[in-house]
């Protein structure tokens, strides 16, 4: 039985209003004589991905169409036909914050199941946003009581005092090598390189809230057998600072790693990564595996994994809490600041660091607008900007896994799932080292990496 199926999809409203068809004047996009009438407006200007390959997934395989795709492509602006060869003259505005779906006189036997799934999959999205704020603004309003607190105990004036914290001299330390830049396509990032150029490349990437210097324990133990580079990631310290959650997202992340890869004038390298920095990693050996020669994590967790396990494991969702606070704007970089970077220095005073190196990392993230940025990776990350990226841990490398099992923030069931996951992933774990293993048991993690990049 043939039918008339009006489906018209907000994004902003998300199915909340659906107008008769007759009240609805599409644009008219010519896809050639077909079996049954198509007209489709198309109006976003980022569309996610995963409702791109289901609006996709309506068109292919669908019996009662005689083309054979419709491709949506990432800027919404475009559409092509295989079959028919046509393209649209007009296309929609990259202003509008909607996208309208007409389908008219098509088989509805076919076309209403793909449909329901499509406002299931967009039903599903809101929640996950409308909950991810509800955590957040719970997180926000104990934080403020938080501060409150404080005021009446240590005072006003005392609580929100900060300053920008002199340069140690550690920083400018010659033997952890020469500090330079890398023009990449829309960013300038800073790094600082030591030992032998005709040496194979061992890169380094920090996590948060940390910089290049967070690797000078590795940099001198490798810096004779291999050419080791530590470089500040977009948004850190020396490196430039985008303004956006979408310069954040993890596809340019990931590109960062390639352009500074190729523009340090090497073709791979064995890449060494914490938190963040592992999180890239993680994702950037899997996608590019012809950059990656050996693959060294440290307390970070693959994206699916964590996926996983923060939904059925309320431990780690308690020990995750901070992600979702820092999904709030202007209240995670108050209370970095308050009580002049209190907080990043209880960070690091944990690793065993002495006063002048914790001041390193206070110097860096006391510079006026250095907070925004950092944080601005777990906004882009939780909120999925840019598209989710899938993977699996079938590595085409070598891959180490290093976990200090003291770890406040990520749970000790990670590096078990990734045992589980692929076994041939060698996974070392450091009894009593915290999250900031590299620093706060250098001599364990150097030993660890050397021995296995001997075997």
């Amino acid at each position: 039985m043939r039918t008339s199926l009006n489906v018209w999809c907000s994004y902003s409203r998300l199915f909340l209003l659906r107008p008769p068809l007759s009240k609805i004047k599409p644009k008219a996009y010519n896809f050639g004589t077909l079996r049954h009438k198509l007209s489709l407006q198309l109006s976003a200007a980022s569309l996610p991905l995963p409702y791109k390959t289901q609006l996709c997934g309506c068109f292919n395989g669908t019996q009662s169409t005689n083309f054979s795709e419709v491709s949506l492509v990432s800027s919404c602006s475009r559409m092509f036909s295989t079959e028919q060869g046509m393209q649209n003259q007009n296309p929609p505005s990259k202003k509008s914050t909607y996208f309208q779906i007409i389908f008219l006189h098509l088989d509805l036997d076919c076309v209403q199941p793909r449909a329901r799934i499509l406002v299931s999959i967009m039903a599903q999205k809101l929640a996950e946003k409308v909950l991810l704020w509800l955590v957040a603004s719970f997180y926000g309003l104990y934080t403020l009581y938080d501060l409150m607190s404080r005021i009446f105990k240590i005072g006003f004036k005392k609580l929100f005092h900060w300053k920008v914290t002199e340069k140690p001299a550690c920083l400018d330390d010659e033997c952890l090598g020469t500090h330079g830049y890398l023009h990449l396509e829309d960013v300038r990032i800073h790094y600082v390189a030591s030992g032998p150029e005709d040496k194979p490349l061992m890169l380094f990437m920090h996590g948060f809230p940390e910089f290049w210097f967070s690797w000078r324990h590795q940099i001198k133990e490798f810096q004779k057998d291999y050419r080791v580079v530590a470089f500040d990631m977009r948004g850190y310290n020396k490196s430039d600072k985008p303004t956006g959650l979408a310069a954040y997202s993890l596809h340019k992340l990931m590109a960062d790693v390639k352009q500074v890869i190729l523009a340090l004038g090497y073709k791979s390298c064995i890449l060494v990564a914490h938190d963040w920095g592992g999180g890239i990693a993680w994702a950037f050996g899997r996608l590019y595996p012809d950059f990656v020669d050996k693959l060294i994590i440290m307390n970070a967790p693959p994206g699916t994994i964590f996926q996983k396990l923060i939904k059925r494991d309320a431990n780690q969702r308690k020990m995750s809490w901070y992600m979702f606070f820092f999904q709030l704007p202007f209240l995670p970089e108050l209370m970095l600041r308050v009580q002049n970077f209190n907080r990043i220095e209880e960070i690091f005073k944990t690793t065993g660091m002495n006063q002048e190196e914790v001041n390193a990392y206070k110097h860096v993230f006391s510079q006026p607008g250095a907070l925004t940025p950092p944080l601005n990776y777990y906004r882009s990350g939780l909120q999925r900007v840019g598209g989710a990226v899938s993977y699996d841990l079938n590595y085409a490398m070598p891959v180490l896994l290093i976990w200090g099992c003291a770890d406040v923030a990520l749970s000790t069931a990670i590096p078990d799932a990734v045992e589980k996951e692929n076994p041939k992933i060698a996974v070392r774990r450091i009894q009593n080292a915290n999250h900031f293993v590299q620093n706060n048991d250098p001599k364990a993690v150097n030993k660890i990496m050397r021995e296995w990049l001997n075997e």
